[in-house]
């Protein structure tokens, strides 16, 4: 048998890979093997996450591995963690100045 055709028989080894998103304010991370050579743009596809991910917007989501941003066309390796960012619903600044008004409020009640 040539080498070739040794290739086209071997078993194609998986690589594992993990995909950490947020729902709510709880941190889903899924654990997953697949073949190697695959894009972020074909896990995607194949994975449906839209059930677990239903706020997804992919048009308006960016993804990265490991902190670092990247572009759909970016080849997954062994041991990568795909990060899904989404848009923030509440920007932090205005949350923190609601809370603190509450809080305000809520003490000036109590004192008075």
């Amino acid at each position: 048998m040539d080498f070739k055709r040794q290739l086209d028989v071997m078993p194609t080894k998986q690589i594992n890979i993990q995909i950490c998103f947020a729902v709510g304010i709880e941190v889903q991370i899924l654990e997953l093997e697949i073949v190697p050579n695959l894009t972020i743009q074909n896990v995607l596809n194949d994975l449906n996450i839209s059930h677990q991910l239903p706020t997804m917007n992919r048009e308006s989501a960016k993804f990265g591995i490991f902190g670092k941003i990247k572009t759909m066309d970016t080849e997954l390796r062994d041991g990568d963690r795909l990060e899904i960012y989404q848009p923030l619903l509440a920007q932090p600044m205005e949350s923190r100045r609601r809370r603190a008004k509450k809080q305000l409020i809520t003490h000036q009640i109590k004192t008075s």
